[in-house]
């Protein structure tokens, strides 16, 4: 018995490393396996964090790439937004992120703020945090929303976000993070090509915990 076990999990590590093999996708090049891993605590779901800008237009070309790979995930996986808060311009709108949050907005309003910016070309949602507010209020976000994005819980939440961002080694965006162990940027190529390396690291992963 014990014989025949040792010979399912060699073949299942046999099978693993075939699959590595046969991606085409490399340690170093196409992704990243970060040196102080924030391993997510979520039973068997896989998570994937985008951190992104409003105002970066490289996130908003993948947005539609990413909508459409999520909405084919299996329940087990887990998409979250992380705002990479890493300079004073980017926290602007990471407080207001947090604040449509916590409003219960965010996800709802996600899409229509980068349309507003890149499509619209206002790019006053970027910079000015009257604006932003104005923004989210109009769409549904209720009254004092400047004063929420000004609010010690808020700077809390994006201090938060800058070191996460800082711990997993992020240096641009849009950057993808799957189950705090690897990084996935600019270096695998277009959309597509990230989102393919995305789902094997995400498929490894799952492998891994069942």
């Amino acid at each position: 018995m014990l014989k025949r076990l040792m010979g399912v999990l060699l073949f299942g590590i046999l099978l693993m490393a075939g699959a590595h093999a046969d991606s085409g996708f490399v340690e170093g090049k196409d992704y990243t396996l970060l040196s102080k891993p924030s391993p997510m605590v979520l039973g068997h779901q896989v998570v994937v964090q985008e951190f992104f800008w409003y105002g970066c237009p490289h996130c908003f070309h993948l947005l539609p790439f990413l909508d459409a790979w999520q909405k084919k995930q299996p329940a087990w996986v887990r998409l979250e937004l992380v705002p990479a808060a890493l300079t004073p311009l980017w926290q602007i709108d990471a407080r207001a992120f947090y604040a449509a949050q916590a409003r219960g907005v965010a996800t709802k309003l996600h899409n229509v703020l980068f349309h507003s910016i890149h499509g619209d070309e206002s790019t006053n949602l970027v910079n000015d945090p009257q604006a932003i507010a104005r923004f989210y209020e109009s769409h549904g976000a209720g009254p004092h929303f400047l004063d929420l994005m000004n609010s010690m819980v808020i700077f809390g939440k994006v201090n938060y976000a800058a070191e996460q961002a800082r711990n997993d080694q992020i240096e641009g965006v849009p950057s993808l993070v799957i189950d705090g162990k690897y990084l996935v940027d600019y270096h695998a190529g277009e959309p597509e090509r990230m989102l393919q390396v995305v789902d094997y690291l995400v498929h490894m992963e799952h492998a891994l915990v069942h």
